[in-house]
């Protein structure tokens, strides 16, 4: 009687499956990670576009306050 070599139809079947069970697995976690990403990215243009309207508040409010000093010595000029 000769031995057959090869696999049987369940364990084909077992091993599609388990390898298309990991690839959704590790596809899912790519998703994950690109979205974790982009939304890391987007916090840190937030972050920055307020540091940048802060700076441009701070220089604004620093060029229009008034210089007690001069403004009280005017008759004197």
């Amino acid at each position: 009687m000769k031995k057959r070599l090869g696999f049987t139809l369940l364990e084909v079947i077992i091993a599609v499956t388990s390898f298309f069970l990991l690839l959704v697995i590790i596809v899912n976690i790519y998703t994950n990670m690109i979205k974790l990403k982009y939304n890391i990215q987007a916090r840190t243009n937030v972050i920055q576009d307020s540091y940048y309207t802060i700076e441009k508040i701070n220089l604004l409010l620093k060029d229009y306050t008034i210089d007690y000093e001069e403004y009280f010595n005017r008759k004197n000029v």
